[in-house]
């Protein structure tokens, strides 16, 4: 979707030589409305756009793995809980506290499943609103 707007606030005749003065006013606003459909999904729910087998974290972070109902191109970041002490990262999904039933809990789940428990959507490769405007 694309809005354009045309203004001339200034259109007038300057001295004797019947100079011309204009200005003109031209912004416009667009924005793409993308979002992946379940029939990019065979009836199983998976994935047949990539190879479920390739899939990597770096898939995820880079926004190449399409999600059903998330815009083309979303990228994905580790869900961050925070600094500890040692002012180390820590990802929730990741706690060294919780190393063994988290374990147990992923050891269950495909590839594609921790992924998604894991990262939270970060944004998109492509902007959700763009504009510009030119004075002349």
């Amino acid at each position: 979707m694309e809005l354009s707007f045309n203004f001339v606030p200034l259109n007038t005749t300057l001295g004797s030589q019947k100079k011309r003065l204009v200005w003109r006013i031209d912004p416009q606003l667009g924005q793409v409305f993308n979002k992946l459909l379940d029939q990019a999904l065979n009836k199983n729910q998976q994935n047949v756009i990539i190879d479920l087998g390739a899939i990597s974290y770096s898939n995820y972070l880079e926004g190449q793995v399409p999600v059903n109902g998330k815009t083309v191109n979303t990228f994905y970041a580790y869900h961050f809980k925070g600094l500890n002490r040692d002012g180390q990262p820590v990802f929730y999904g990741a706690e060294a506290e919780n190393a063994a039933a988290l374990t147990d809990k992923y050891r269950n789940m495909t590839v594609e499943e921790v992924f998604r428990e894991v990262m939270v959507e970060a944004g998109r490769r492509e902007p959700v609103i763009q504009g510009a405007y030119s004075i002349i």
